[in-house]
């Protein structure tokens, strides 16, 4: 009799099925699930990276030049800098300064920049010789260009036999340099040649 009870509880528990472990069972849903999910097609829109408004774009500084430069695109806008672009020549006659300095300008005008204002500073000894030359002739541009376009007339004034030296300023302001007033005595000695040519005084002494 006990024998029996044994092979039916034996039979029992083996026909029962099996109950998997906790990790292999499905997950559950932790919140409600949906009760119907959108129904994209062929027309529906999507929104695009720089479609997001502002307060819900994360805050991200790839996201914001991404975004930026898209809307230049799209826009068909360049961006222009302020620059101050000094370079140096090497001394020449002055038809061939005049000419190097044109074609200078020329080729910031053609890489889409715009010459607020341009000085001349002259011939001027340099610090230390540079190729052999002891002087040079300084020139300042002033001008409002895109960043993408200095390192194009970089390039261009390394090709340049004429260029000594160069160097690009960004600056928020143009400072133009102003025109020194006269000195004192020079312009007293002025007025005197003016008043009283016939003593003729010569650099600044009367002639006994």
């Amino acid at each position: 009799m006990t024998q029996c009870v044994t092979n039916q509880v034996v039979g029992a528990l083996g026909r029962r099925r099996a109950v998997a472990p906790k990790f292999a069972r499905a997950p559950r849903w932790r919140y409600n699930r949906p009760r119907s999910l959108p129904n994209f097609n062929s027309q529906t829109k999507f929104a695009t990276r720089c479609d997001t408004p502002f307060r819900s774009a994360p805050r991200s500084s790839t996201r914001a030049r991404f975004c930026a430069s898209a809307a230049l695109s799209q826009g068909k806008e360049t961006l222009l800098s302020n620059y101050e672009l000094t370079f140096i020549l090497r001394p020449a006659d002055e038809t061939t300064l005049t000419a190097a300095q044109d074609r200078i300008a020329g080729q910031v005008q053609n890489a889409g920049g715009e010459i607020v204002a341009r000085h001349d500073w002259g011939r001027r000894r340099l610090a230390y010789p540079i190729q052999k030359n002891k002087d040079g002739y300084y020139t300042t541009l002033y001008a409002s260009l895109p960043g993408s376009a200095v390192r194009g007339i970089e390039r261009a004034f390394k090709l340049n036999d004429q260029v000594l030296r160069y160097l690009f300023v960004r600056v928020e302001q143009f400072v133009l340099p102003q025109t020194p007033a006269p000195n004192p005595s020079q312009k007293r000695l002025r007025l005197r040649r003016q008043l009283h040519p016939q003593k003729g005084v010569e650099h600044g002494t009367r002639s006994q």
